[in-house]
C-alpha cells in the first residue's frame, strides 16, 4: 500500500470513529455524583532536597 492509501484508511476510520460516537445516547439531564459522602484527602509530607543545594 502506499502512503497515500494509509492516509486515507486512517482519515476514513477516524471519521468513522467521530461518527459512532456523535451518534451515541446524549446524557441524562442530571447527571449522577461520582461520590457520596466524605471525601478522603491525602497529605503527603516528605523533606524537600535539592540536587542544586547538595553540590555545595
Amino acid at each position: 500500500m502506499s502512503a497515500k492509501h494509509l492516509v486515507l484508511i486512517v482519515v476514513l476510520a477516524a471519521g468513522a470513529i467521530t461518527a459512532v460516537y456523535a451518534m451515541r445516547r446524549p446524557a441524562p439531564e442530571e447527571a449522577l455524583p461520582a461520590a457520596e459522602g466524605e471525601i478522603a484527602r491525602i497529605v503527603i509530607v516528605a523533606k524537600r532536597e535539592h540536587v542544586a543545594d547538595q553540590r555545595h
